[in-house]
C-alpha cells in the first residue's frame, strides 16, 4: 500500500475569507499538481481530507484528476 500526503493549495486570507477557501493561486497550483499525478500514472483508491475548505477543494480537484474507486471522504 502507498499513502500520498498531500498539503492543500494556497488560501485565501480570513480576511477576505473566513473559511479560507483555495485562492486563485492556490487552485492553479493544486490543479498543475494533480495534472503531474495524472501524468505519471497516479492511482489511488481513494482521497480523504480535513474539514476545512480549503482542504476539500484540493481534494475535489485531485479527484477530478485522478478518478479514485472509493472517491473522497472527509
Amino acid at each position: 500500500m502507498e499513502l500520498y500526503l498531500i498539503q492543500h493549495g494556497k488560501s485565501l486570507p480570513k480576511d477576505q475569507d473566513p473559511d479560507q477557501g483555495l485562492s486563485e493561486e492556490g487552485t492553479s497550483e493544486t490543479e498543475l499538481v494533480a495534472s503531474l499525478a495524472q501524468d505519471y500514472g497516479v492511482s489511488v483508491s481513494q482521497i480523504r481530507h480535513s474539514v476545512k475548505t480549503r482542504a476539500r477543494q484540493t481534494a475535489e480537484i485531485f479527484a477530478r484528476a485522478l478518478e479514485p474507486q472509493s472517491g473522497i471522504q472527509e
